[in-house]
């Protein structure tokens, strides 16, 4: 419940700004990533992260990585983009949460 002195709750045309933002799991419209065997790359390679990020159209702080690898989750990171280690799907969404996303 919400505290009574609380600031009051932003709308813009019609949706609560303090609401999560729910996201499909991939863009409806999003293209196939490249490969590996296509690119010759392979995580944690900067350049595979980079032949996303240039296939997609997207800046690295568009961006969330969810893999089951921390050395990819940080190679993503030290590229500048966002990243969750998978450890189950009760810790995912935790972490979505945190972030304001919920599948």
């Amino acid at each position: 419940m919400r505290s009574p002195h609380a600031a009051p709750r932003r709308r813009t045309a019609g949706r609560d700004l303090h609401a999560p933002i729910r996201l499909p799991l991939t863009p409806p419209a999003a293209p196939p990533l490249p490969t590996k065997t296509s690119q010759g790359l392979r995580k944690p390679d900067p350049a595979a992260f980079r032949a996303a990020l240039a296939h997609l159209g997207r800046a690295p702080a568009e961006v969330l990585l969810v893999d089951d690898r921390a050395v990819n989750v940080e190679a993503a990171r030290a590229l500048g983009m966002d990243g969750i280690v998978f450890a189950g799907a009760g810790p995912l969404a935790e972490a979505l949460a945190a972030r304001g996303l919920v599948l």
